[in-house]
């Protein structure tokens, strides 16, 4: 049979939860981005195939302004939404963490002291 687990080794466990989960937000977004350039040079591409004798100046401001670019560029940013939202619960638990760290060092200095009145009456 497992004993349950501590306060801090919760808080542990959670921490590395949440700072899996910010890493993979952070990888969709970072991907996203890298391959920007790649889909708007797409788009133009597909552009071009319609009007090969377009500007190349007019066929990117073109696939800037397409549906397929916007949804692109709004993905992007909700991706790097996830990921900073994701980085903040890591650091949440992160402060925890540190907060519950200290603690136990506090609790184990006065227990070594002897002190085991917290004070009151």
């Amino acid at each position: 049979m497992t004993r349950p687990l501590t306060e801090l080794e919760t808080t542990v466990k959670a921490w590395r939860a949440k700072g899996l989960a910010w890493v993979n937000a952070k990888f969709e977004a970072d991907l996203l981005e890298k391959d920007k350039d790649s889909f708007l040079a797409c788009i133009i591409g597909a552009l071009r195939k319609v009007d090969p004798k377009a500007s190349d100046t007019r066929l990117k401001t073109e696939a800037q302004a397409s549906d397929q670019y916007h949804d692109y560029i709004k993905g992007m940013v909700v991706a790097k939404h996830k990921e900073l939202t994701a980085r903040v619960e890591y650091d949440a638990l992160d402060r925890l963490f540190s907060a519950r760290q200290s603690d136990q060092s506090l609790e184990r200095s006065k227990i070594e002291k002897g002190i085991y009145h917290t004070g009151g009456k």
